[in-house]
């Protein structure tokens, strides 16, 4: 989930988000990126599996990241999020993408099968690129669908808002967390700090055999903290009468 103004901080801790990043986390989104990207090639690449977890990618005011993502040396983002649009469907990842003139004039809009153009709220500017739509009412989460989800046709739809008092800003969203027969694979973002008793809970599991030899040889691992997508715990080798060089901190 790439989430550029904190729209979706309530769902960063449910089950079923593996991700959420923000615009001042824009390595770590590209990160989420390049982490569905190899997913997509790795279920491309093999015969389909049923028990496959099916995949969704909120991308939430597009025109912010892609402006993120050209203004450094991370331009190249874009083609993932192409690859993505362009494939996802076949792997069963979901591509869900909002904004506004960028996303119209982007590369791979053209391969999104299905589109829904909201009228109200939107500027002038942002309406340029649009097709000819049949007129709706000024109503908020009133849109326009085109694509494959209505058969080709155009249809005039209501989408669903949280309800709430009017006037009242509706405020972070919150879902209700649901139990899961498997969890997803996550990107979860390094801690500032990592307490002694997380390492070793994390690294709690059984010895494998073949290391076992080496530790009565006077081989062992040292725990320094945690790294990688899920934060797993990270350890260097220290062999008797050995010297490590510890640099910087």
């Amino acid at each position: 989930m790439l989430d550029p103004d904190s729209s979706f901080a309530g769902l960063a801790s449910h089950c079923r988000v593996g991700a959420r990043a923000g615009l001042h986390e824009l390595r770590r989104a590209v990160r989420i990126l390049e982490r569905l990207a190899r997913e997509q090639s790795l279920r491309l690449g093999r015969p389909a599996v049923g028990d496959d977890i099916p995949l969704v990618l909120v991308i939430a005011g597009w025109g912010s990241w892609a402006s993120a993502f050209r203004a450094g040396p991370l331009a190249w983002a874009e083609d993932v999020v192409h690859d993505l649009v362009r494939d996802g469907g076949r792997a069963g990842i979901t591509v869900i993408i909002s904004g506004q003139r960028e996303l119209v004039t982007s590369r791979f809009f053209a391969a999104l099968p299905n589109r829904v153009y909201f009228p109200t709220g939107s500027s002038d500017d942002s309406r340029i690129a649009w097709p000819k739509l049949p007129p709706t009412a000024p109503v908020v989460g009133r849109g326009v669908a085109v694509g494959a989800v209505t058969a080709g046709s155009t249809a005039v739809c209501q989408f669903y808002t949280a309800a709430h008092s009017e006037g009242e800003d509706a405020g972070p969203v919150q879902v209700q967390a649901l139990s899961l027969s498997r969890r997803p694979f996550r990107i979860e973002p390094l801690p500032a700090v990592v307490p002694v008793a997380q390492i070793l809970d994390r690294a709690a599991v059984q010895i494998p055999a073949e290391l076992t030899a080496r530790v009565a040889r006077g081989y062992r691992l040292l725990r320094i903290g945690v790294g990688g997508d899920e934060l797993e715990p990270v350890s260097v080798p220290v062999t008797a009468a050995g010297v490590m060089a510890v640099l910087g901190g």
